[in-house]
């Protein structure tokens, strides 16, 4: 008689041998790259000037990103800093 094989286990043994090798060839590709991570600041959007004004603009911009994410609550609670910072700035 032969020997018995679990099908499972070698469907598993497969993938995982397969994503080995992707794994492989993407850190192949990539280490040529000269990739490095920066952080994004939103140019201003808006009539406030100095630092305040780069938080209210940053305010604004992740205000919009949130929306689109479907964070609504999220948003409104960040529009409500945007809405005190604005008029404290105006006094």
């Amino acid at each position: 008689m032969g020997e018995v094989i679990n099908l499972q286990e070698y469907k598993k043994g497969k993938a995982e041998e397969e994503l080995d090798y992707l794994s492989r060839l993407v850190k192949d590709m990539v280490k040529d790259l000269d990739i490095t991570p920066t952080a994004y600041y939103p140019n201003p959007i808006s009539y406030h000037e100095g630092e305040l004004g780069m938080c209210i603009d940053s305010l604004i911009w992740s205000s919009d990103v949130l929306t689109d994410l479907g964070f609504i609550e999220q948003a409104n609670e960040v529009d409500n800093i945007i809405v005190r910072l604005t008029s404290k700035d105006t006094k």
